[in-house]
This record gives structure tokens, C-alpha cells and sequence, in this order.
């Protein structure tokens, strides 16, 4: 199973392809109230979805947290661990929740591109090599 681990600040789903961009658009100094940066920091709730090149991205709200893939549910269900005793619990919960259509917050994202990465919004902490930085690629099936 795959998860990206974070004590705080968005993260984004994107195409793998875009890292590049998401990065250099960030620039050096990437300030939460402006610029791209500022867009992800404008989520303020679990996930929300920006499309800064037309292009639909999923950002995850900054609460720290992990967020697991569980690649043959629905094609593909992220989950957020915000609280549950175990794994295997927040699994079974999220498994048994999604499939009643019942959830607090429900987003859907059309992939088109079957390489997407989850990463955090913020690169200044890590270095500009994608491989350095904490993600997380996932393949889904478009």
C-alpha cells in the first residue's frame, strides 16, 4: 500500500509529468498568501481542487496527517488518517463508508493521466530532484 506521511502543510495530487512545473512556478521563496503556493494554501478543508493550467489538481488540506492509496477500491480511493486506532481499522471504515455514498466530503477527480504523484505543495524544505522529495506515485486506471 502506498501513503505519503506529512506533519502539516497541503499536499497535491498531480500528473507526474507536472512536478517540474508545480516546482518552478513555486519558485524560492513560494509564500502561502500569493502565487501557487497561495492557491493550495486557499483549500481550508480536507481536499479541494484547484486547476492552475486547466489542469485539475487535488490538494489535501494542511492538518497533519498520512493519506493511503487503496489502488483496487473504486479504481482507486485516497483516505486521510486523521484518527483511527489502526490501519486496518481506517481501512475497513473508509471501505464500508465510501461504499454507502454517506461521507462527510466526497470529491471526484477525473485522472487522464494514468502516472500521478502525491507530494508536499511546499519543495523549499527538500531539494529541486523529485526523487528527494516525499511523494508518492501512484498509476491509476484512466
Amino acid at each position: 500500500m502506498q501513503y505519503v506521511s506529512s506533519l502539516g502543510g497541503p499536499r497535491v495530487l498531480l500528473p507526474t509529468s507536472d512536478i517540474g512545473r508545480w516546482i518552478d512556478e513555486l519558485g524560492t521563496s513560494p509564500k502561502p498568501s500569493s502565487g501557487l503556493f497561495g492557491l493550495a494554501c486557499s483549500i481550508n478543508r480536507y481536499c479541494g481542487i484547484i486547476s492552475p493550467w486547466g489542469t485539475p489538481l487535488l490538494i489535501f488540506g494542511d492538518d497533519p496527517s498520512d493519506i493511503f492509496y487503496f489502488e483496487d477500491e473504486y479504481d482507486g480511493l485516497l483516505v486521510r488518517w486523521v484518527g483511527a486506532d489502526s490501519l486496518e481499522r481506517l481501512a475497513a471504515f473508509a471501505i464500508a463508508e465510501a461504499n454507502t455514498d454517506s461521507c462527510d466530503e466526497m470529491m471526484e477527480i477525473e485522472i487522464v493521466n494514468e502516472a500521478m504523484t502525491i507530494m508536499d505543495t511546499d519543495h523549499k524544505c527538500f531539494s529541486t530532484a523529485t526523487t528527494a522529495m516525499p511523494h508518492s506515485q501512484l498509476m491509476g486506471r484512466p
